[in-house]
């Protein structure tokens, strides 16, 4: 069976110290990709005014590129912006997101155990509000 490589640099310790495989992980970043795509969207858009956009336009369609193809003009006014290329950004929104998992999972699992250590009243006192809530 073939094993999972993740790129160099997509950080996972913190995830695997929770219990997760490096599959798991995998699998959570793929689930993960739309919201992180469309946080790259946003953070590359933000970097540039309208004007500066059709600009980037222009000088791609007097290369004969089509809107679709203007990809390495938006990223090279990028990175002349901010110094990253954007396999760098996405890299770094990856990590986020796996340091923003892993913050949950443990705040989660706090606070099961919370809820485990209370007393039975406590337990059916709050089973019976989950329940008059559902009903």
């Amino acid at each position: 069976m073939k094993k999972h490589k993740l790129p160099k640099g997509i950080k996972i310790k913190p995830l695997l110290k929770l219990g997760l495989t490096e599959k798991e992980v995998s699998q959570l970043i793929v689930n993960m990709m739309p919201v992180i795509d469309q946080e790259l969207k946003d953070k590359v858009h933000s970097q540039f005014s309208k004007d500066e956009l059709v600009e980037i336009g222009k000088a791609g369609q007097s290369k004969g590129l089509r809107p679709d193809q203007g990809f390495e003009l938006i990223e090279e006014a990028y990175y002349k912006k901010t110094g990253r290329y954007f396999l760098e950004e996405l890299r770094l929104l990856i990590n986020d997101y796996i340091n923003k998992v892993s913050k949950l999972i443990k705040k989660l699992g706090k606070d099961a155990e919370k809820l485990g250590k209370q007393d039975k009243a406590e337990q059916e006192k709050l089973s019976q509000l989950l329940k008059e809530k559902n009903a």
